[in-house]
């Protein structure tokens, strides 16, 4: 199933439940959710496993914008959430890419529960209560993140909970950004016969950092800096010129395309430079809604001037999608 392209909103606004989802399954299989924007509902993206015979496999949530989220009638304000109950069935997993949630989601961002190595690279988290959550009450969790971006969080930047024996859990998060940074909000917990471990609790993004340990990585190359934004506000998450995040990232085996420029026909995540930027956006010079005007050539019609604008922009266009050509005006996207 392809759900692709939609506006969900308006759920469980004037009459609803806990569960005014706009997007959700339980014993899912074999779902793609992309290019969607929901706003003004309780959840934006969540998929639930409650038995140990029941598996939700082959789920992919990308490229979604999710903001303004509620609470009203107990709904839980989130973004995408793949979560669970007492049981969840072999080969449980889902993966998050390229998706954008906030402003204004007042619990967590995103949030995974599951066994099974869920995989979670170039999301932006945007004044969020929490903006990644990585835990289970009862069964690990194992999380790979990277090349993301959490952005002035109400409560916290991350929390990552094990609660099965030490070995079984793991964290691989890295070539991240958390921006700004107030005190201590990370939170770490391993389980160990009756307590949490001798590192347990909530740390600032140095002692986050020192946690790393076999199996696991910490952020050891992320770092704590303004993204630069065009507009986050206005929902425009294009970064200037000026951001630490373009060329910060790390090349991710399987998703992103493993050299620079343009790859034809690869179903890959082009980028650019010397290295993929951190977030949903390749930086590539003009993009968002900029219109940059061409000067003509007196010996170039217009056809021929249209292909040489395209010819030009080639090295990008696996990063962005060319939104409308008017005259002698190009406006991506």
């Amino acid at each position: 199933m392809i759900i692709k392209g939609n506006k969900f909103h308006d759920i469980g606004v004037t009459y609803g439940t806990t569960d005014s989802h706009a997007i959700s399954g339980q014993g899912s299989s074999n779902i793609l959710i992309e290019d969607n924007e929901i706003y003004n509902t309780g959840t934006g993206v969540t998929f639930y496993c409650y038995h140990v015979n029941q598996s939700i496999k082959n789920i992919t949530v990308t490229n979604n914008w999710i903001h303004d989220t509620h609470s009203n009638w107990g709904a839980n304000s989130r973004g995408i959430e793949l979560v669970g109950g007492a049981g969840q069935g072999p080969g449980t997993v889902g993966d998050v890419y390229g998706n954008i949630v906030g402003p204004n989601v007042s619990s967590v961002g995103y949030r995974y529960i599951w066994e099974e190595a869920g995989e979670f690279y170039n999301n932006i988290c945007y004044d969020c209560g929490t903006s990644f959550e990585f835990s289970h009450h009862i069964y690990p969790v194992n999380v790979v993140m990277k090349n993301s971006i959490s952005l002035s969080p109400r409560q916290s930047h991350l929390i990552y909970r094990c609660n099965d024996v030490l070995g079984s859990c793991s964290l691989d998060s890295d070539y991240n950004i958390f921006y700004p940074i107030s005190g201590n909000q990370f939170f770490f917990y391993e389980y160990i016969e009756g307590g949490g471990g001798p590192d347990w609790g909530w740390k600032n993004f140095t002692q986050w950092q020192s946690l790393s340990r076999n199996g696991s990585t910490f952020d050891t190359h992320s770092i704590v800096a303004d993204p630069l934004f065009v507009d986050a506000e206005n929902g425009d998450f294009n970064l200037k010129s000026d951001s630490p995040a373009i060329d910060a990232g790390a090349i991710v085996p399987g998703y992103h395309c493993s050299t620079s420029g343009a790859h034809s026909g690869e179903k890959c995540k082009g980028w650019l430079g010397s290295a993929p930027d951190i977030g949903a956006y390749e930086y590539s010079g003009n993009i968002g809604e900029t219109t940059a005007q061409v000067t003509e050539q007196e010996d170039l019609p217009s056809e021929g001037l249209i292909s040489t604008i395209l010819s030009w922009f080639r090295g990008f266009l696996t990063a962005n999608t060319i939104k409308e050509i008017t005259g002698y005006f190009l406006r991506i996207r």
